[in-house]
């Protein structure tokens, strides 16, 4: 079972085609696996995502080590007396929601599975496939109500077109950007971070 998964896996990283069709294989392959080797401890975020796609309302135990760090940085952004939110919170938000730790985490599992990477390297594919992931996950809040959660009601990803001109290595372009709201159980106001991708 575990090798037709891979050989399956293996032709779709190498057709290198980027449709949402393909992405929810690639993550329901790539979770099966994960599962298979006992491996979601070794790439929590990647699990993570894999279960975002998977699940029409994230409201699994793994959803939780996410709104936790989302509590973690309002409960500092708090403690240093501040009264709003502000760049400082969106940056640290921003390091968490950018895709950076899912590539990097994808990437690594790949090759250690001796699978095709270019997914990962070759950044038009990844923007593509960010893309795609995007409009599988828009408008499945993240929820988690099993435990006390301090602040965080939810969370909320949608895909959205660029309004704004953004730098990148071609020019100026911004291919598309994901606008993560965060809802809060203790304010009425919502957080809004929208990290775009720009080639």
């Amino acid at each position: 079972m575990k090798a037709n998964i891979l050989s399956k896996l293996r032709r779709v990283l190498e057709s290198r085609a980027v449709t949402e069709v393909e992405v929810v294989y690639l993550m329901v392959a790539i979770r099966k696996l994960l599962d298979w080797d006992n491996l979601k401890g070794k790439y929590r975020r990647l699990a993570f995502f894999c279960d975002w796609a998977l699940h029409t309302k994230m409201d699994r135990t793994s959803t939780v080590q996410l709104i936790n760090q989302f509590d973690d940085i309002y409960d500092s952004h708090w403690s240093k007396g501040k009264t709003g939110l502000d760049e400082e919170i969106g940056h640290e938000i921003g390091d968490l929601t950018s895709g950076d730790s899912l590539r990097q985490e994808l990437r690594a599992f790949l090759e250690s599975s001796n699978l095709p990477s270019a997914i990962c390297n070759d950044s038009d594919l990844w923007h593509c496939f960010m893309k795609e992931y995007s409009n599988v996950i828009t408008d499945c809040p993240l929820e988690y109500n099993l435990i006390p959660i301090k602040h965080i009601k939810s969370i909320i990803v949608r895909r959205v077109d660029p309004d704004i001109e953004m730098y990148g290595p071609g020019g100026i372009y911004a291919r598309f950007g994901l606008e993560w709201r965060l809802r809060f159980v203790d304010r009425d106001e919502d957080y809004v971070r929208t990290c775009y991708f720009v080639s």
